[in-house]
């Protein structure tokens, strides 16, 4: 096995970092390609899209010296070769070790981008998955039947000369059908042009090293005559011919060595080697010394071609890529540039809120009008452009989902093919697009809810069956936007939670004592307590009660929440909801007054402010006060008894009117009494160093325009505060 070292050439760390990084975006897009392949294995569309990613991080990972990623890449890339010739049949077995192979891949990268070794010492996980796919590649090769069947027939051909002509006439009809059927494609009739169209576009490179179009089509071409021809010898050639290509057109650019190295490969095919491509794809293909195609104005002419030759596929493929890659050329930045930027964007929140305190002071000065109404003016301006740059650079940070979410049909399937179920998969909102530190965030808690669901939540196939249910099990996942949150949904429709284990676990556990009346909800809650399980047994996959405390703890931490509800019998449904940014210190507040003190509250969890008479306050045992707005009751809320501040001498016009802010969770909404509202603002959250250290009431504070802090109350406590009086 070659030595595992890691990489000793002087390359630029950044590139490092940046092939890194795409080669891991790549693989992450390829599990639901394997699905989508192991569902239809015929699609040579779906196998080239997994292909083309695998070459391209076998190329590059030879020039950057990753030797163990280069020849796993290398093992697996030969597999998909075979199987888009038709060569090696796609089956489980196969995909199953592309998938273990990918895994590898992504273990490996990471490794290194920690800057650590490709594998351990003495990890031959990689070396087993390279013998796995030689045993594929080689014992299930149509090729050898092939030629086997060749020799019977040259062998079976001079025994018929004397025999009967229907006989014989059978005999040459089967012949020439086999011929036909023959993937090794007997016709070199049109052999020995390929090799020319080659080195014409060489050549046309010469003229424009630059052009990328250009550039796509000859890497095109090559992946083709690769197909085309049977020669090792070219192929090998070919290959480092691409490899050579992606490393020069993805770094430097193609200079006049890289084309001489190029040429000069080219010059040691042997000429007969690479077929003619078909005439069609040739006029389109091959381009002139000025980089046009030789038949380019013939086919501007005849822009309905396509309706008359529909067998030209591999021409429409060729141009796609290139004209996606031009439409959405990207630029990685770190998130820290990303970051530092939002921050001085907020201080731009705090500059136009001092603008709007110095036009109130100007007001109460009687300042000359004219000069008020500027500066009014000028802040509105001011304040308009800090808004569209906030919203631009929340934008930047915004990724789709859909690189979360692809992962689940490869999740579900691994879960079945390990448990002997059947379950189907539907995904949707993969074109929602959110922070990328929240996609970062969900990553962990959908892997273990998904799991979750597949093992232990779904049924085997004869238990449902039994249930009067279909044998296939199905799980949905859904994410969903409003204006200011994210939802996740994972519903199951196995056989839902038994709330009488999760009780007798927790008492074993000492959660609860042994007894106690819970309701659902409560008993629900328990799930999220370190060592409680759904599982009925523990698996390879879970069922040893660690997962859902982590999960829950990581979301409660983003300012989120989960939720589950279940039904005997029927599923499950894992609910979390999510602020759209865990990063973006600007947010939305809900100003209001206590004991001459300034507070805040996120705006979002704001239901109503209303004005009430406190003669309805009422009293009720063991839960407190009562207050009633619209037919509903709400536990109301003393705001200064919570924050521990000192009640000042209250006036009888103050008795006259009770103004309470009613704040609401994802399970309950409190009353809570202020002293007066003082509007709404948009402000920058900060943290306060020794402030919320042991204070779960305040989140952080805010820097107002008259230099002022503002403390922002954390609105989830007040919810808590209600259950903590109940008990006392």
């Amino acid at each position: 096995m070659t030595q595992n070292n890691a990489p000793t050439i002087n390359i630029d760390d950044s590139l490092v970092q940046e092939f890194i990084d795409e080669s891991l975006d790549m693989l992450s897009s390829l599990d639901s390609r394997f699905i989508e392949l192991e569902e239809q294995p015929g699609e040579l569309s779906i196998i080239e899209a997994i292909f083309r990613p695998v070459h391209s991080i076998k190329g590059n990972s030879g020039f950057f010296g990753f030797v163990q990623v280069k020849h796993l890449a290398h093992e697996l890339e030969t597999l998909l070769d075979l199987m888009r010739k038709g060569k090696l049949h796609v089956c489980s077995d196969v995909i199953n070790i592309l998938l273990d192979g990918m895994d590898a891949l992504r273990l490996m990268l990471s490794r290194v981008k920690q800057g650590q070794n490709e594998l351990e010492d003495g990890d031959t996980s990689a070396q087993l998955i390279i013998d796995r796919a030689k045993v594929a590649a080689n014992g299930d090769d149509p090729m050898v039947h092939w030629q086997q069947i060749i020799k019977i027939l040259d062998k079976i051909s001079p025994m018929l000369g004397e025999q009967d002509g229907d006989l014989t006439d059978s005999f040459g009809e089967l012949t020439q059908l086999l011929t036909k059927l023959n993937p090794a494609k007997s016709e070199t009739g049109s052999n020995g042009g390929g090799l020319q169209i080659l080195l014409e576009m060489v050549q046309s490179l010469k003229q424009k090293p630059d052009d990328e179009q250009l550039i796509s089509t000859f890497q095109n071409q090559l992946h083709q005559s690769h197909t085309d021809t049977e020669d090792r010898e070219a192929q090998e050639v070919l290959d480092e011919l691409l490899e050579t290509l992606d490393v020069f057109a993805g770094t430097i650019g193609l200079d006049e060595l890289a084309l001489a190295v190029l040429e000069e490969k080219l010059n040691t095919i042997n000429a007969n080697a690479i077929p003619m491509p078909e005439q069609e794809e040739q006029s389109q293909q091959v381009p002139s010394s000025d980089g046009q195609s030789q038949n380019q104005a013939a086919d501007e002419q005849q822009a309905n071609s396509s309706t008359e030759t529909p067998d030209k596929p591999s021409a429409a493929k060729s141009t796609k890529p290139a004209k996606s890659h031009e439409s959405t050329k990207t630029m990685r930045v770190s998130e820290a540039y990303i970051d530092n930027f939002l921050e001085y964007v907020g201080e731009l929140i705090v500059v136009g809120d001092m603008y709007s305190n110095v036009y109130n002071q100007m007001i109460l000065s009687q300042v000359e009008r004219k000069l008020i109404t500027t500066l009014k003016r000028t802040n509105e301006t001011f304040n308009s452009l800090s808004h569209q740059l906030q919203e631009s650079i929340m934008s930047i940070r915004c990724v789709p989902v859909g690189t979360l979410l692809q992962k689940v049909p490869r999740l579900v399937r691994d879960v079945a093919r390990i448990s002997g179920k059947d379950i189907s998969v539907s995904v949707t909102g993969d074109t929602v697009e959110m922070d990328k530190s929240l996609v970062d965030l969900l990553d962990a808690p959908l892997v273990h809810m998904v799991r979750n669901a597949a093992d232990h939540g779904i049924e085997n196939p004869q238990a449902r069956k039994e249930a009067g249910k279909p044998e296939q099990g199905h799980i949905q996942v859904d994410i969903i936007e409003s204006d200011s949150r994210i939802m996740l949904s994972i519903a199951d429709d196995g056989g839902g939670i038994r709330l009488d284990k999760i009780k007798a676990k927790a008492e074993s556990l000492g959660l609860i004592a042994p007894g106690t009346d819970l309701d659902e909800q409560a008993l629900i809650n328990c799930l999220f307590a370190s060592g409680v399980s759904t599982a009925e047994q523990i698996t390879d996959v879970s069922g040893r009660g660690v997962g859902m405390d982590v999960v829950k703890r990581m979301i409660d931490d983003a300012g989120g929440s989960i939720s589950i509800q279940t039904k005997l019998g029927e599923g499950t449904t894992f609910s979390v909801e999510l602020p759209k940014s865990v990063t973006t210190q600007i947010m939305s507040a809900y100003l209001l007054e206590v004991e001459g003190q300034k507070y805040a509250l996120p705006l979002n969890c704001i239901q109503e402010t209303v004005c009430i008479d406190p003669a309805t306050v009422k009293s009720v045992m063991q839960s407190g006060e009562l207050t009633y707005h619209n037919g509903s009751a709400f536990p109301l809320v003393e705001l200064k008894e919570i924050l521990g501040l000192p009640s000042s001498p209250q006036t009888g016009e103050d008795d006259d009117r009770q103004i309470l802010v009613l704040v609401r969770n994802e399970t309950a909404t409190v009353a809570v009494k202020i002293d007066d509202v003082l509007g709404i603002q948009q402000i920058v959250l900060c943290k306060i160093d020794g402030m919320e250290e042991g204070n779960e009431l305040i989140k952080g504070g805010a820097q107002m325009g008259d230099g002022t802090i503002v403390l922002i109350l954390n609105p989830d406590i007040l919810q808590g505060s209600i259950s903590r009086d109940q008990a006392a």
